[in-house]
């Protein structure tokens, strides 16, 4: 079926100085500043009678404001509260058009070089490699406030480089050695340094950190879960499958640990005055029974048939966050929250009948940015930490030899953005 005639009369044309004396464009104009076609119509009566050259839209604006001050002194009652009403349009389209149109403008701005992408090509442009992403700082810390980290393996590297470098990062469990039933998958820095305040082990997806708070404040009943896995030589052990990384010699070492470890990590979020999570995969593994995740992907038959492997929505990722946040903030209500996203690419999808793993990693980071980027906003004292941005765009060579991990160098240049958008006095 053929629709309407087009016309060149029906082509609104926006911009330059003739454009402003067309019928169309001015009612398209108005039809932006009122919504109501009938106070459009008697506007553009007016700018009719008026019989002015229009140049401009603030030509535009002026009239509007001379008729709606002549109704105003009509001395019509709901003729004046109706004008009063379209005042306020204009008032706040005029707010808006200042606005937008300094969206742009790089002088009004905390930093001026976080307008344009940095091209080191145009005059006096930046190499992303002398930039830090971040606009504004929020200084919340010194090196002597009390603060965690939870998360991915990433995580670790912030953990393991804050207490390098000499912040005051809460331990409450010391790194088990074996020598109760209990170890864990650590082996980085000689032993000298503890991946998290407790050891609950890598979490790489959001409702693992609801589950760290829901297990440590008794929010949620979670049945006693272990794994059953085979070692070199034939070697026996259990894993716990919401604490990736930490391992049992039996059930009895498990249940032993387990009487300490939560009281552990309630005093670790109770005495954190801030506290970063990093979440990293959006892939995830939920059980069938009771729905609770695996705090990474199962590793065998016996684990993988009791779960089925999601992907998570950006409202379920900043449902799962806002638990976490939710029931730590109910038992320390000063506590101040920094989220990164995790920069470590996916080492493996389910989804690879359709996906390849590298569009699958890509799709995982940016369902979870968008939840992270709503998470804080939806919060006081919760802040981004672009950790991910800087990792992933502003360094030349960040990865280790399995392009997967990151370099000492790279953490270390994490940490100075880390330094200088979150203590105070950097």
């Amino acid at each position: 079926m053929d629709g309407p005639e087009m016309t060149e009369e029906s082509v609104i044309i926006w911009g330059g100085r003739s454009g402003w004396a067309d019928r169309a464009t001015q009612r398209a104009f108005l039809d932006c500043i009122f919504r109501d076609e009938g106070f459009t119509g008697l506007v553009l009566e007016q700018i009719e009678k008026a019989d002015l050259s229009i140049q401009g839209s603030s030509d535009i604006l002026g009239l509007c404001q001379q008729f709606i001050d002549a109704l105003k002194a009509s001395g019509d009652k709901e003729m004046a509260t109706r004008a009063q009403a379209h005042e306020r349009s204009l008032q706040l389209f005029i707010q808006h058009s200042q606005w937008v149109t300094q969206v742009y403008h790089k002088g009004n701005k905390p930093d001026s070089h976080a307008v344009f992408w940095p091209n080191p090509e145009r005059d006096g442009g930046m190499d992303l490699r002398d930039i830090l992403p971040f606009v504004h700082r929020h200084p919340i810390l010194e090196k002597d406030t009390p603060l965690g980290t939870a998360g991915s393996c990433f995580a670790f590297e912030l953990s393991h480089a804050m207490q390098r470098k000499g912040y005051n990062y809460v331990v409450t469990e010391p790194v088990p050695d074996g020598s109760d039933g209990v170890w864990a998958d650590v082996g980085r820095e000689g032993g000298e340094l503890v991946d998290f305040c407790a050891h609950w082990g890598l979490l790489f997806n959001a409702p693992s950190f609801a589950q760290l708070a829901e297990r440590a404040f008794g929010e949620r009943d979670f049945g006693k879960k272990l794994i059953r896995e085979d070692g070199p030589g034939g070697q026996k052990f259990f894993s716990d499958p919401y604490r990736e990384g930490v391992f049992f010699a039996d059930p009895e070492s498990y249940l032993a640990d387990l009487k300490r470890h939560i009281p552990a990590v309630r005093r670790a979020l109770e005495e954190c005055k801030v506290f970063t999570i990093t979440p990293g995969l959006n892939e995830c593994w939920q059980f069938l029974d009771d729905g609770t995740y695996f705090s990474r992907n199962p590793r065998g038959w016996a684990a993988q048939v009791m779960a089925k492997p999601r992907v998570l929505t950006v409202e379920e990722n900043i449902t799962a966050l806002q638990r976490f946040i939710d029931i730590v903030r109910h038992h320390n209500r000063d506590i101040k929250f920094i989220i990164s996203l995790s920069p470590i690419p996916f080492l493996a999808t389910w989804r690879a009948q359709d996906h390849h793993v590298v569009s699958a990693n890509s799709h995982s980071k940016a369902v979870l940015r968008v939840a992270v980027e709503e998470v804080v906003a939806r919060n006081k004292d919760c802040f981004y930490f672009p950790s991910y941005e800087l990792i992933t765009a502003c360094l030349e060579a960040p990865w280790t030899g399995d392009r997967r991990h990151v370099t000492r160098e790279a953490v270390d240049r994490v940490m100075e953005m880390f330094n200088q958008m979150f203590v105070i006095g950097a």
